[in-house]
This record gives structure tokens, sequence and C-alpha cells, in this order.
């Protein structure tokens, strides 16, 4: 998938966002439709390589909801837009999430709506009147929450999407609504501050997710999936700073190795499974025995 390899690309550190699209199981789009945005980063060793890509998929049916309740108190109509002038909200039936189909891609705002769309696409807001309505727009960035200053950002540099809100109000009607303009400008800037806040939420919990599977990671790569015991690479570094310990304060460090007699016939004979037991059990009686000084390490098999 494409924010996959976005992803791979980026510096340690850097979260991607990507558009918000349709989710896709097996290589079909679900139905019901799902908008979703994915958050995503590179997850590194202490020595700097590269170990995973961390994904987290973000429901954006929230936001678009927020979009149609907005929607409900205003005489005009409220769209989102992806950088390709597609409708995520604010289309017809068949025109919302018309990029995700080939035989559609006709269908979207810049086509429908071109005096619009060129002077949308090139400012980050503003408004503008044409034969087809009076047009209101913001660009609203998902990651750019504590940045808002910095205009220095190039489109190639971007980790995250940019989205149009639009406010159309048809030309028909804005003569007579141009008295009230006033509340639909302040509802529209209430609006784009709701889509920012939200979009910073997004971004906040991406972040504080990537830092408890850090430490899930770190967790599972520290110790043995089986019995929960340190693993043979924790030892190896808990042993370096016990000896140097034990060496500097002259104090005793004992240090205990043992496997089992007679386990190969148990996997043998009983399968697997129960030779697994057999070492969940062992490492739980032992960890009965020690005190909460002591160290129990599994290091491979049945070695302890």
């Amino acid at each position: 998938r494409y924010y996959f390899h976005q992803t791979a690309n980026l510096n340690p550190g850097d979260v991607y966002i990507s558009p918000m699209d349709l989710n896709i199981e097996y290589n079909k789009i679900e139905t019901p439709f799902k908008a979703i945005v994915r958050a995503s980063t590179m997850v590194m060793s202490d020595d700097g390589s590269k170990q995973g890509i961390l994904i987290i998929n973000l429901n954006a049916q929230y936001l678009l909801q927020q979009l149609v309740q907005t929607e409900a108190t205003m005489s005009g109509n409220v769209m989102l837009l992806n950088e390709q002038g597609f409708w995520l909200h604010g289309g017809d039936k068949e025109e919302n999430w018309a990029f995700m189909f080939p035989e559609k891609r006709n269908l979207n705002f810049r086509n429908r709506f071109p005096q619009a769309w060129n002077a949308i696409s090139a400012s980050d807001f503003g408004s503008i009147k044409t034969d087809q309505g009076y047009f209101i727009f913001q660009t609203v960035h998902a990651g750019r929450h504590n940045s808002l200053l910095n205009e220095d950002i190039n489109d190639e540099d971007r980790h995250w999407p940019a989205w149009k809100l639009v406010s159309r109000v048809p030309a028909d009607s804005f003569d007579a609504e141009l008295s009230d303009i006033s509340r639909l400008l302040i509802m529209f800037f209430v609006l784009a501050a709701t889509v920012i806040a939200i979009g910073t939420m997004m971004y906040t919990r991406a972040q504080i997710n990537h830092h408890i599977a850090k430490k899930k990671i770190h967790h599972l790569a520290h110790h043995d999936a089986l019995t929960g015991l340190c693993n043979r690479r924790l030892f190896m570094e808990m042993i370096d700073h016990e000896l140097l310990h034990a060496k500097r304060s002259h104090d005793p460090l004992i240090l205990m190795y043992l496997d089992l007699d007679r386990f190969k016939p148990i996997n043998d004979r009983y399968g697997h499974e129960s030779g697994d037991q057999v070492l969940k059990g062992v490492a739980q009686r032992l960890k009965g025995l020690l005190r909460e000084s002591d160290t129990l390490c599994r290091l491979g098999g049945d070695e302890f």
C-alpha cells in the first residue's frame, strides 16, 4: 500500500499522515464505505537500524459527521475536497470518493466548478463569486498543528495531506443571503477551527500510540514470548552490568545454569504444545522460588 512505501522513505522520528480515503480489505473497497486516515512511522532499534513500520488506522467518520451537523445550520453546501479536487464530502452520492473508482475519475469539483477550482487550488484561503455560486474556502493541513506560521514547507516536504474546506451558496440565492453573510463566515471559520483541532487530535493520538507501541516492541525484544522471562539478549546485557557492579562493590554474584533432563521425549511423544506447557510450568515454579532481587532468564529451548 502507498502509505507503507511513503513511511519507509521517512527520516527516523517523522510521522506520515495519509490522505483520507476508503478502507480496502482483500483488495476490495469495504462497504458500507469507511473513511480512513492512516498515521504511520518507522520503528527503529537502539543502533539506528529499521525494525518495522507502525501503522494506525484512524476512523475519519467522526470528522465527516461534524460537517453534516454544521451543514444543517447553514443555507449553503459544505464540501471537503482532497488536493486533486475530488469530493470527500458534499458532492452527490456518485461524486463522493469518485477518485477511488477509475470509471468515475471525471466526477470531481474541478470539472464541475472550473473557475472556482482555479482560485481555490491557487490559494490557501479566500472567496470567489462565479456564475455557479459564491465560494468561501480554507486549506486545512492535517499535520501542521504546531507550525501554522511556517510557510517554508514545500509540497514535497510535507508528510500530511492538505484538504480544501469549501462552503458554496448558489448564485440564485446569494443576493438574498447577502445580509446573512457574516453569520455564514462565522460558521465557516468555526468549522475550519474544528477541523484543525480534529487533525491535531488525530496527530497527537498517533504520537501517543506510537510511544506505547514502541515500549511494547522493546518489551517483546527483551523477553521470551512463551514464558515471559528475560531472553538471551537481555541476559547478556544484564550479566555484563551485574559483573561490573559485583566487581565495584565486592559483593558476591551467583550464576546458576540449568536445563531440563528428558525434555525431548515429551516433545516427541506428546507434541510441542505439551512441551510448551512444561516450560511455562517450570518457569512459574522457578519464579516462585526466587526473591524479588533475583533474575530468571530463558536462554532458549529448555535452558534457564
